[in-house]
Order: structure tokens, then C-alpha cells, then sequence
């Protein structure tokens, strides 16, 4: 059994700004995770 788990997600600002397309995760217990990119603030 996971903690977290993500299957196929998707998001989009506009049809031109795809942020994320199909994206699965599973995180275990006792994992270490570090999520890390420009944000797109303005």
C-alpha cells in the first residue's frame, strides 16, 4: 500500500501551456522526495 499515489494527472494553463500531461507517482512509506523547477511566478 502506497501513502501517495498519483495516476495519469494532467494539468494545463491553455491549450499552449501544458505543465504536466500523464503523470503517475507512488511514494512509499519512509521515501524521500524533492520536487524542484522554475514555479512561473511573474
Amino acid at each position: 500500500m502506497s501513502l501517495i499515489e498519483i495516476n495519469d494527472l494532467s494539468f494545463e494553463y491553455s491549450k499552449e501551456d501544458k505543465a504536466l500531461k500523464n503523470i503517475n507517482l507512488k511514494i512509499e512509506k519512509g521515501d524521500f522526495l524533492c520536487i524542484i523547477g522554475e514555479n512561473g511566478s511573474r
